[in-house]
């Protein structure tokens, strides 16, 4: 079996457009596992905003 590879994505910026693009990726499928790193009252906060719900996994 093929290991997938692991990609690591920051939100950034709070004012700019990172949060808006991780929460876009929650809902995308990638042949990877990815990780985002942020802030997560900040990133649910815009995902509020943007009328989608997350959930987080803790490894």
């Amino acid at each position: 079996m093929k290991r997938l590879p692991n990609l690591i994505i920051t939100s950034g910026d709070p004012a700019g457009i990172g949060l808006d693009l991780c929460v876009m990726l929650a809902f995308k499928k990638f042949l990877a596992n990815i990780t985002i790193i942020g802030n997560k009252d900040a990133i649910l906060s815009r995902a509020k905003q943007m009328k989608k719900t997350l959930r987080f996994q803790q490894n």
